[in-house]
């Protein structure tokens, strides 16, 4: 990532506590600018690809598949970021504007829906308060 990427502050911007008081998550909110979020995906998945994890995560259905190797292309077209594996096996996300084509343009409530509202680092932690596991969501 380049000189002007903004780290992330020693301290969350946002702690989850359990019933009991416990620490859930620690949550570190990222800028949702796309040149932001596209250095950091892009950072991701080809300097980390190995250790992680993703898929969408929707109401009754969560999937996670591990990448099938580093990323042949990286690529960000039209808002959606493109990360393409070898043997046709990619996923688009959308982290900016997505504006369409001049014959068929994306609608403005469509736009807003499509962009991301937050995008965030997390750490969770087990019931016992011990670090267990660190994400990304958007």
């Amino acid at each position: 990532m380049g000189e002007d990427d903004r780290a992330l502050g020693p301290e969350p911007s946002e702690t989850e506590r359990r019933e009991d008081g416990t620490v859930k998550r620690e949550v570190w909110a990222l800028p949702l600018e796309e040149a932001f979020l596209d250095a950091f995906l892009r950072d991701v998945f080809e300097r980390h690809w190995e250790g992680i994890r993703f898929g969408p995560m929707i109401q009754g259905a969560a999937y996670e598949w591990k990448c099938p190797g580093a990323p042949k292309r990286i690529s960000l077209y039209d808002g959606y970021l493109t990360v393409m594996f070898g043997n046709g096996g990619h996923f688009h996300l959308c982290i900016g504007e997505n504006r369409g084509s001049a014959s068929n343009p994306t609608p403005p409530a469509l736009r807003a829906h499509r962009r991301p509202s937050r995008a965030q680092v997390f750490r969770g932690f087990d019931s016992a308060g011990k670090p267990l596991t660190w994400g990304f969501e958007m």
